[in-house]
C-alpha cells in the first residue's frame, strides 16, 4: 500500500514556511494505502475539510475528507 503521509508533511511544511495553504487537495488513488485510525485525524491533517479522494478500483474508505468512487461518478 501507499503511504499518504509524505505529501501531507509537504503540505504542512509549505504552510509553515511559505504560508501556502491549499484551497483543495485531491487524491487520485486505488485506495490501497495506510488508513489507520490514529494516522489520519483532523489534528494531524488540518486541511481535512479541503481533502477530496477519487478512488478507482476499490471501495476503500479513508475516513477523512470527502470520497468519490469512480464507479459511482455520473450515476
Amino acid at each position: 500500500g501507499t503511504s499518504f503521509q509524505p505529501i501531507y508533511d509537504l503540505v504542512e511544511t509549505l504552510r509553515k514556511e511559505k504560508h501556502i495553504v491549499p484551497s483543495v487537495f485531491v487524491h487520485l488513488t486505488d485506495g490501497y494505502g495506510e488508513f489507520s485510525d490514529d494516522q489520519y485525524t483532523p489534528r494531524l491533517i488540518p486541511f481535512y475539510k479541503k481533502l477530496i479522494w477519487i478512488i478507482m478500483g476499490s471501495n476503500r474508505e479513508p475516513g477523512l475528507g470527502k470520497v468519490f468512487w469512480t464507479d459511482e461518478i455520473g450515476k
